[in-house]
């Protein structure tokens, strides 16, 4: 009986031994030493970023394009400052002594004040070329002068002498008139009976009222193949009186 007991008590100690240096040896595998050259790789997560659900605006643009048609179909493309469809005209007007009719194009823009100004260009109906446009401003400063006198604006259009009445303006301060009417302000053209014209007005107080009843009327026609003024008129609502540039 002592025996067995004794070959158990043996058994069982080199049991406990085994597992002992079982877990030793597990130990030893799996926390590194200072020796240990088991690389470590860590994982860094990518910063998410915000899905980009604002829409955006469509870029700015201030260029148009528009087509015209000469006589024999070829198309003719141009740009414009503005949409053609609600701020220019086109019109075929007898610009010179030939049978050729010209393409005019009148069309707004916008100053530098924001106030809506038009301009004018045009096209050969032979070909389609753009031709040079004297500006009215230009036309303006060759042909018209202007000087303030005590009860009227003289006006000199080519030689001739018109008045633009102070009288209109008798509700406004005083301070309020300018010493010279504006005429850089107010330039309306229009086709009328196949000739271009181009009504200047004069802005001469600087109120809601202060532009003056007589206008210019000038007359454009192609001279030496530029547009320019050919007869230009001082009207009254009363009078129309016509004067040679």
């Amino acid at each position: 009986m002592n025996d067995r007991r004794k070959t158990n008590t043996a058994r069982m100690t080199a049991l406990f031994l085994c597992l002992a240096l079982t877990a030793s040896v597990l130990s030893s595998c799996t926390v590194g030493g200072a020796n240990d050259n088991t690389s470590v790789t860590e994982s860094i997560p990518a910063p998410m970023t915000a899905e980009q659900t604002a829409e955006t605006e469509a870029p700015f643009t201030d260029a148009f394009p528009f087509s015209f048609a000469l006589d024999d179909g070829t198309e003719i493309t141009t740009t414009l400052p503005c949409d053609p469809e609600y701020f220019a005209e086109m019109h075929l007007c007898a610009l010179s002594d030939t049978e050729s009719l010209t393409h005019v194009l009148i069309y707004n823009i916008m100053s530098d004040s924001g106030e809506p100004l038009e301009e004018v260009r045009v096209f050969s109906g032979d070909d389609g070329r753009e031709l040079p446009v004297v500006p009215v401003n230009e036309i303006l400063s060759r042909y018209v002068a202007i000087t303030s006198e005590e009860d009227h604006w003289r006006m000199t259009v080519g030689g001739a002498e018109y008045q633009i009445s102070k009288s209109q303006f008798a509700d406004v301060p005083a301070e309020q008139l300018r010493t010279e009417p504006d005429a850089t302000r107010y330039q309306d053209f229009y086709a009328e009976n196949g000739q271009l014209f181009c009504r200047v007005s004069f802005l001469c107080a600087d109120t809601e009222a202060g532009i003056a009843k007589e206008t210019l009327k000038i007359r454009m026609e192609l001279i030496d193949g530029t547009l320019t003024a050919a007869e230009i008129s001082f009207e009254r609502p009363e009078t129309d009186e016509s004067s040679e540039p």
